[in-house]
């Protein structure tokens, strides 16, 4: 029998194995652009066929939308993957902030899937916050790498892959707030965007 913890469950079992995946995992994904569409595709057709509560609502809503932020945030980590193949090991990179950009892009989805498995409301707001880190990380990263044009003007292909790269985790930040924002929807009923909170 079909049963909205069901379908909950298998929502948050392909959320966490998203979030758990390499990059190489995440690099073949990206080859079947329709897996993420085909998952959702599914999860429609199986949520439409039931009769859910307002709080069963909220969550297959949250559930729904967190999935397309789930997406997204793949799709960037391809793009990362692909130019990080073209990149190789250029010297630039270690004179970066990009790094600690990633791991703090890192820490924010592993944040956020945690709060959306467990229902963390606190852990939701502390990565909606967190943000900030990754935003102030990118002005950074931008700041460095107009000074590397500047000093010789031979590294502009690679500044420009590496403010690709920035972006990415940039973005990638941002989803992992989304999906935290959609945290707090299920639990409290409201979509606040962090933004507005600030």
């Amino acid at each position: 029998m079909l049963t909205i913890d069901g379908v909950v469950y298998d929502v948050k079992v392909d959320v966490r194995r998203t979030a758990e995946m390499t990059a190489s995992d995440i690099s073949g994904l990206m080859m079947d652009k329709s897996y993420f569409n085909d998952v959702l595709g599914t999860y429609l057709v199986k949520l439409s066929a039931l009769e859910l509560t307002e709080d069963a609502h909220l969550e297959a809503a949250s559930l729904l939308k967190a999935i397309g932020d789930m997406e997204r945030i793949g799709d960037q980590a391809g793009d990362i993957a692909e130019i990080m193949a073209q990149l190789g090991d250029h010297d630039t990179q270690s004179r970066l902030h990009i790094q600690d950009m990633a791991r703090a892009a890192v820490k924010m989805v592993t944040d956020a899937v945690d709060a959306f498995v467990k229902k963390d409301l606190e852990l939701a707001r502390s990565v909606m916050k967190y943000d900030d880190v990754v935003d102030d990380l990118f002005d950074q990263v931008k700041t460095e790498l107009i000074g590397l044009i500047g000093e010789d003007t031979h590294n502009g292909e690679c500044c420009i892959d590496l403010l690709m790269i920035a972006k990415y985790l940039e973005r990638i930040g941002d989803h992992a707030t989304n999906i935290a924002e959609w945290v707090e929807f299920s639990i409290t009923g409201q979509h606040v965007v962090a933004e507005e909170e600030r």
